[in-house]
């Protein structure tokens, strides 16, 4: 994890060197980024949990919003039902 860490920071320094941003700036970033530390297991486990609850709800509405379908007020099991009922 240490050497992902550090493979992150130069690479975070790098686009922060090619952005053109003077060396205060980056040296500022590269303090903050060196504060948050590595994060624990733990950590990982809850802001993954976090991102799945508030994706999954949103993807969830979106399709809802989408699917969600009634003919002239009526249910959809209800208008089935008359097919089947009519057929018979």
């Amino acid at each position: 994890m240490h050497r992902v860490m550090t493979m992150i920071q130069d690479k975070t320094y790098q686009m922060l060197s090619n952005q053109g941003l003077s060396q205060e700036q980056i040296d500022s970033a590269m303090v903050k980024f060196e504060q948050k530390g590595i994060p624990s297991p733990m950590e990982t486990l809850v802001s993954s949990l976090q991102g799945g609850i508030i994706g999954g709800a949103i993807m969830s509405l979106i399709s809802s919003a989408i699917v969600k379908k009634n003919v002239k007020g009526e249910d959809a099991f209800d208008e089935a039902m008359e097919d089947v009922k009519t057929e018979e």
